[in-house]
Order: C-alpha cells, then sequence, then structure tokens
C-alpha cells in the first residue's frame, strides 16, 4: 500500500514550501497530546491525512473518530486551519494546492 502522507511530503519539497513539522501536538497548552500528521505551526496549519483502510488507522472505529473530530475542533477553535486529506486529494495534487493556498 502507497503512503500517502511520503507523497504529500514530496509534493510540498518540490513545490518549494517550507518543510511540515511531523506528528506536531497542536493542543500541548490545554494539557492535549492529540497530534496533526504535518504541521506549520507558525502559521497554524496542518494536515490530517484520512486513511480510512489503512491499518494502524484510528478512523476506523467510533473511538478514533470522536478523538479526532475533538482535536479537529479544538485547533479550529485555537485558529489553526486543518487541511483534510485524502488518498484522491494527494494523487490529484489537490492537497498541496490548498497547502499553498492555506
Amino acid at each position: 500500500m502507497k503512503n500517502y502522507v511520503e507523497e504529500l511530503v514530496y509534493q510540498i519539497k518540490v513545490c518549494g514550501i517550507q518543510a511540515p513539522v511531523r506528528e506536531y501536538k497542536p493542543l500541548l497548552h490545554i494539557g492535549r497530546k492529540h497530534r496533526l500528521d504535518l504541521a506549520w505551526p507558525v502559521d497554524k496549519v496542518g494536515v490530517e491525512y484520512q486513511g480510512l483502510y489503512s491499518r494502524k488507522s484510528a478512523h476506523r472505529t467510533h473511538g478514533g473518530l470522536r478523538r479526532d473530530y475533538f482535536k479537529l475542533n479544538e485547533c479550529q477553535l485555537d485558529g489553526w486551519i486543518i487541511i483534510q486529506a485524502t488518498a484522491d486529494t494527494v494523487k490529484s495534487g489537490a492537497a498541496v494546492t490548498w497547502i499553498e493556498r492555506a
């Protein structure tokens, strides 16, 4: 199975966008250890890859989805722009375009 997060990081590099921080914890200041897959903390831009069919995906369970929604809502309320990426949006180039626009 292809690693689309790595593909997106490659696209980011090719486009000349600053390298993201991986597995960034944007909510530590409120005691939460949630992580974003990729982040640009200074700009408060993050990417969450929604890999539903990945074996290690937390998105496959009800509890995983609840934690994800909590994390995304808290990030947005703290001023973050969160880009939701999927295999299709990485393959089409839409995800990297959204990152550029953010």
